[in-house]
């Protein structure tokens, strides 16, 4: 489909090895799953002046193609995909090919106090609800630098505890 395939490129504005992002722009990359053709446009164009290279994936399976060529630095999920009556399917199909650095942040109309409960406790780093449009890119953005900033200190954690460990020995 041609919405499809125009979603689907990466951010024509990314800057080169030899060019820089625009300044301001994250140097990061972002993976859009999301079913909803509106939806993927608006979250689309929201991105793209805050990240380096922006990609929509139009289904769960589009999008964890999309993760075994390249697994970017933040994930914004909708968990209402067809298919997966479950959000918590949707969250543990994605977090089963990510890394430990990317940030999984749900975009989704449910405000549901109990699925959003789960999908922090599923290591989800924020849930972001739609129709809050004017906020997204600040919230994708406090999302991300909280979790590198979680990653980071589970990172010295395990490494201080190695340490310790090495010390009894």
């Amino acid at each position: 489909r041609d919405d499809k395939v125009a979603l689907n490129q990466p951010n024509a504005s990314s800057g080169s090895a030899n060019q820089p992002p625009e300044k301001g722009r994250m140097i990061a990359s972002i993976l859009i799953i999301e079913d909803n053709i509106f939806d993927a446009q608006i979250l689309h164009a929201r991105m793209k002046s805050q990240w380096t290279e922006v990609t929509v994936a139009r289904s769960l399976e589009d999008g964890l193609l999309q993760l075994q060529k390249k697994v970017p630095d933040v994930i914004l999920l909708d968990v209402g995909l067809p298919g997966y009556p479950e959000p918590d399917d949707v969250i543990a199909a994605v977090k089963e090919v990510r890394n430990e650095m990317t940030a999984i942040v749900v975009v989704s109309g449910n405000d549901d106090p109990d699925a959003i409960t789960r999908a922090l406790l599923a290591e989800c780093s924020g849930w972001i609800l739609k129709g809050r449009w004017e906020l997204l890119a600040l919230e994708v953005r406090a999302c991300y630098d909280n979790h590198r900033h979680h990653v980071r200190r589970r990172q010295q954690n395990r490494e201080i505890r190695a340490r310790l460990e090495a010390q009894i020995r």
